[in-house]
């Protein structure tokens, strides 16, 4: 409990969570934790304690009734305060601290907030932010007022003091308090207005709103909440904030990595105060061999789509090297600021380099003093060098980079660029430091490092996609049994017999085979003419689904239109319904064209689609071809063909490709590039009879399959985040899931 709590007078409302919620519902989990304590805290108690919310519970008082403490209108005085130390206030966050209405409860209007205290996320800050409802008038409706201050509270700062005065109907009198100093703000909605407040005898919520809407919900630490009935004054508000800095905690840890590089991904952190607490927990973590760094692993959630890391993150390498006693050169080079521990001890810092919107920076001049060896620097990326002595025993190394702008405000990829460490040992050449393993820092070593590196993280995102999709893998098993069993009762068709001189090696070579000769045997039909076959297998289907019902033995208007006769007759009308060759004149096409309900054709049912009215067009324009005699059935000669009739055809299969071509082929076909030479050489070498099956097997299980389908479905599935969401270079999300999703069946 804080000594500095007291008032002119009592508050209406106190909660200090030393005992009972006196006259509060508790909804949800409610967990009471160390509070604000000495000698961080010395206007608390020793074992002062705190509420700690989780972002689904909340604290309910209902409202007396009518005019009850509870309730504030027109020329009431109001202070709302608290102690928060927020677990995480996003950009754009509303978090209900104290909030009297709008909690959905039934028999209340929707927006029946008479006020409220909350937190509104504005680049990385919890501000203060003070919330009410303006009652309707006779000519204007009701209307949100929210005054928001420009400074707030740091999620990862410790406990911090917030607080709002106000009297209702004169808005030049509010006031926002962050840890007992005044924060200017602004009336960001509703502009600023003495209407009155929307009064009634809804409850009182503490830590949510909106019937528990968890977008709304506080999540962290909460102490000493009060309401008072009068404005607290600005020397009362600087008593109640006092602290005392503490020695910041130095990284410690049992152990060392010492035969890999550990790195750890932190997040949860307001970015700008800058550099995070040393200790905070990692939300992800992975070895790899260097200091080296062009990427980290993706972020992925239920069901195993990736998403984004916060605006700023905290990348942390471990590892503990050993270099030969002398002084030796070293380099830092970074995308992001970074710094060096050795020991413990901070060696060098590097400051986040410009990150401008333009390309007109300036361009980075080479060091005369720089070996030709020596990879250049990314683009973007900077770089310090120094000299540090070795004593010949391990060296603990903590290399931190605060990837993200460490201002907060900008909103930047999270590239890493090409980050190292890199050492000179007794003046040899630069080497990427690692605990057991040096890459060169040239041109062929970095990009060696990096193509053999890709694989390694791949790797990792693929086990933290699949551990994020494990929610959905009941639903794929039911999904993939389910397919094999239909697969499994399925009727399987027969092998069709084929020739002799076809050659067959399966099953598939059966039914190709077939093919071949089925259309061999069609050549033997007697030829029609171009115009008769395409009336038979176009026009004519199209006349008997549209017209013959009506128009048939029907005569509907006196109309036929089932020979072509009848068709230049025409019907009641005496106007044809058929001229050949123009279209504007042939009532069949005009009628059928037209979409005027009162002469569209057919009267009932479906119209004719684009298509087919382009099908009847080119009929009537080639002179409206209707052939006397129509084979009913068409006849084919069923005898045994040869390999002569066959090779007279062109229907003889190609012989199978030689070794290298299939190889190829196969290789394209599958994983969409050519074969390497050590892939070549290995198949070539091969002996064995089924060897072409292994490749294809080998193939199938080759991850660049999953790249070749990514352009095809992209295609298919046609997602135009242009039109969701315009934005440019906007369909990497849509691409990489596809990608993934491949590779995870």
């Amino acid at each position: 409990m804080s000594v500095a709590v007291c008032a002119v007078a009592k508050p209406v409302l106190h909660l200090d969570f030393e005992g009972e919620s006196a006259g509060f519902e508790t909804i949800g989990d409610l967990s009471f934790e160390a509070g604000p304590r000495p000698p961080e805290f010395p206007d608390f108690a020793k074992k002062n304690r705190a509420a700690e919310f989780d972002g689904s519970s909340r604290l309910v008082r209902k409202d007396p009734g009518k005019d009850s403490p509870l309730d504030f209108d027109n020329g009431d005085a109001i202070t709302l305060e608290a102690w928060v130390w927020p677990g995480h206030v996003g950009d754009g966050d509303n978090i209900y601290l104290i909030g009297k209405g709008r909690t959905n409860n039934k028999g209340f209007a929707a927006n029946n907030q008479n006020y409220a205290l909350r937190l509104r996320g504005q680049g990385g800050e919890g501000c203060v932010s003070f919330l009410f409802f303006s009652r309707p008038e006779k000519d204007k409706p009701g209307d949100w007022h929210r005054w928001t201050s420009n400074t707030g509270v740091l999620p990862d700062d410790g406990w911090s003091h917030v607080a709002v005065t106000y009297e209702f109907g004169n808005p030049k009198s509010v006031k926002g308090y962050v840890d007992g100093k005044s924060v200017s703000g602004k009336w960001d909605m509703g502009g600023a207005s003495g209407r009155r407040p929307v009064v009634d005898d809804d409850e009182l919520w503490i830590g949510s709103t909106l019937g528990g809407s968890r977008n709304n919900s506080y999540a962290g630490g909460l102490d000493e909440v009060a309401i008072h009935r009068e404005i607290l004054s600005p020397k009362l508000m600087a008593k109640r904030y006092r602290r005392v800095e503490q020695p910041k905690p130095r990284y410690v840890r049992p152990d060392w990595p010492a035969e890999k590089v550990l790195v750890e991904v932190v997040e949860g952190f307001s970015p700008v105060r800058g550099w995070p607490q040393s200790e905070l927990p990692p939300v992800d973590s992975y070895h790899q061999d260097v200091l080296g760094f062009f990427r980290t692993t993706h972020k992925y959630a239920d069901p195993g789509v990736r998403v984004d890391r916060p605006k700023a993150f905290f990348l942390r390498a471990l590892a503990s090297v050993t270099l030969p006693p002398g002084e030796h050169e070293w380099m830092v080079r970074s995308r992001w600021a970074s710094r060096l521990w050795v020991d413990d001890e901070l060696v060098v810092s590097v400051a986040q380099p410009s990150k401008g919107g333009g390309a007109h920076h300036n361009v980075p001049k080479i060091p005369e003093d720089w070996p030709a060896y020596l990879r250049l620097p990314g683009p973007g990326d900077a770089e310090k060098r120094f000299l540090l002595k070795s004593e010949g025993k391990p060296l603990n190394i903590r290399f931190e980079i605060l990837v993200g702008d460490e201002k907060g405000k900008g909103n930047y990829r999270h590239d890493l660029g090409e980050t190292c460490i890199a050492v000179s040992v007794n003046g040899n050449p630069f080497v990427l430091l690692g605990p057991r393993r040096q890459v060169p820092l040239t041109d062929a070593g970095w990009q060696t490092w990096r193509r053999e590196s890709e694989p390694f993280y791949r790797d990792l995102d693929t086990v933290r996609r699949r551990a994020a999709a494990r929610t959905a893998d009941a639903n794929w098993k039911t999904r993939h049994a389910k397919s094999r069993e239909i697969m499994a009762n399925r009727i399987v068709a027969k092998p069709p017999g084929t020739p002799s001189f076809l050659p067959v090696l399966n099953d598939i070579d059966r039914f190709i085979g077939d093919g071949f000769v089925q259309a061999t045997k069609r050549l033997r039909r007697p030829q029609e003419d171009a115009g008769a076959t395409r009336f038979r297998e176009r026009v004519l289907p199209l006349l008997k689904e549209h017209c013959f019902k009506c128009h048939g033995e029907k005569e509907k208007g006196d109309l036929r239109l089932d020979s072509r006769e009848a068709m230049l007759k025409g019907g009641e009308s005496g106007d044809p319904a058929l001229v050949p060759g123009d279209v504007g004149k042939s009532l069949l096409f005009t009628l059928s064209a037209s979409r005027d309900k009162d002469e569209q054709m057919p009267s009932k049912g479906e119209l004719l689609k684009a298509g087919e009215l382009k099908i009847l067009r080119e009929w009537i324009e080639a002179g409206a071809l209707w052939p006397s005699k129509l084979p009913s059935v068409v006849h084919t000669d069923d005898s045994p063909v040869t390999h002569g009739e066959m090779a007279k055809a062109n229907l003889l299969p190609v012989p199978l490709t030689d070794d290298l071509a299939f190889l190829r082929r196969v290789t394209f076909d599958l994983v969409g590039v050519p074969p390497s030479l050590e892939e070549i050489r290995v198949f070539e070498a091969d002996g064995s009879p089924d060897k072409r099956a292994k490749v294809i097997d080998r193939m199938l299980d080759d991850p660049r399959w999953a790249d070749n389908w990514v352009g095809y479905w992209q295609d298919v599935l046609a997602e135009n985040p242009n039109v969701l969401k315009p934005k440019l270079n906007n369909t990497g999300p849509f691409r990489e899931w596809i990608h993934e999703s491949f590779l995870d069946n």
